[in-house]
């Protein structure tokens, strides 16, 4: 599984403790990897950056985590299709997403 989500209006603390939550009730168990939306704002807060945010909840899961991508609210947004199997290729700050259907 590849989640792809956004943080469309929390604050950092207020992003950390709802993944924090999905995290502790199992509902990354089976995850390979996931995509994070660009933020609208990205300052976080002086005790606690995004960026910083994201790693505490999924660096104890070992899950890939590729930030600042194409997706959500800010264009280019980059369609993607619950359901569909997914391949992501990530280079040097480059990524590309492969989308199947069976």
């Amino acid at each position: 599984m590849v989640w792809y989500l956004e943080c469309a209006q929390l604050s950092a603390s207020e992003m950390y403790r709802a993944l924090w939550q999905m995290r502790e009730n199992g509902w990354f168990q089976n995850t390979r990897g996931l995509l994070f939306g660009r933020l609208a704002h990205t300052e976080g807060t002086r005790d606690l950056p995004y960026i910083d945010a994201l790693e505490a909840v999924f660096s104890p899961l070992q899950i890939p985590v590729v930030f600042d991508t194409d997706l959500g609210h800010l264009p280019p947004q980059l369609t993607l299709v619950n359901g569909a199997l997914a391949k992501v290729e990530v280079y040097y700050g480059k990524g590309r997403v492969e989308i199947a259907f069976l």
